[in-house]
């Protein structure tokens, strides 16, 4: 049996295709990704908001009882549960990954375009950038427009997820280190330089990396086809660089 995982990702660091791919190979089941969001529809997104009345884990125990494995974004959680969440996991055996990304831009680009066009699975986003790089309309007849990014809003999101990690990171017994660029890189050297130790991390069988590895590449969403229609685009090129 591999080890029950717990993905700690930052927003659009490719946190849902690594999910996927270790749902591929992994003989956990997994939860719902994001499982406890509360402001968008989600089974157990209770969980959060009764911890919020409570501080009571009991609700996280029953629910990870069998050790599922879990894709989360700690940013919009308040430190509390984040700490609460990685105790009871750490407990039940989990091993921790901690998932980020060294292009901030590419990173921020990447939630603003998705923040406006409403496009956060891979192939919606896909279809949708795609209409809007050529101009096409979408299912309503109705072509989009990019405005400009909210770059105070965007960095301060980002800012936040960071605070929220650091805070979490200081509970853990230890974590493994990944970093978007990496798995999704186009160099089939550099994806195993870091499936291998993953696997190693998840005592998943190294026979399984050319699947998960199949599963991930080619997994991007293509972003950058529409940030052109994006009019301030420099101006967030320019404070993360």
């Amino acid at each position: 049996m591999t080890h029950p995982y717990l993905i700690w990702a930052e927003t659009r660091s490719a946190s849902a295709a690594l999910a996927a791919a270790l749902r591929a190979v992994s003989n956990r089941s997994a939860l719902e990704d994001e499982p406890f969001l509360y402001n968008t529809p989600r089974v157990h997104g209770h969980v959060y908001t009764d911890w919020l009345q409570t501080h009571d884990d009991a609700p996280l125990r029953r629910l990870l009882a069998e050790r599922p494995g879990i894709k989360y974004i700690a940013e919009p959680f308040d430190d509390t549960f984040n700490i609460a969440l990685a105790h009871v996991v750490t407990e039940f055996g989990y091993r921790h990954i901690r998932l980020d990304r060294h292009n901030v831009f590419a990173q921020l680009a990447s939630r603003g375009v998705a923040e406006q066009l409403d496009a956060w699975e891979a192939q919606t986003a896909r279809r949708r950038f795609k209409r809007v790089a050529e101009g096409k309309p979408f299912a309503d007849g109705k072509v989009r427009t990019l405005g400009p990014f909210d770059v105070e809003d965007l960095l301060r999101k980002r800012m936040t997820g960071l605070a929220r990690w650091n805070v979490v990171s200081a509970t853990l017994p230890g974590y493994l280190t990944l970093w978007t660029e990496d798995f999704t890189s186009t160099q089939r050297e550099r994806r195993w330089n870091v499936l291998v130790p993953l696997f190693k991390h998840l005592q998943i069988h190294p026979s399984l990396v050319t699947k998960m590895d199949e599963v991930l590449f080619g997994s991007g969403q293509e972003t950058e086809r529409v940030l052109p229609r994006v009019p301030n685009v420099a101006e967030l090129l320019a404070v993360t660089l």
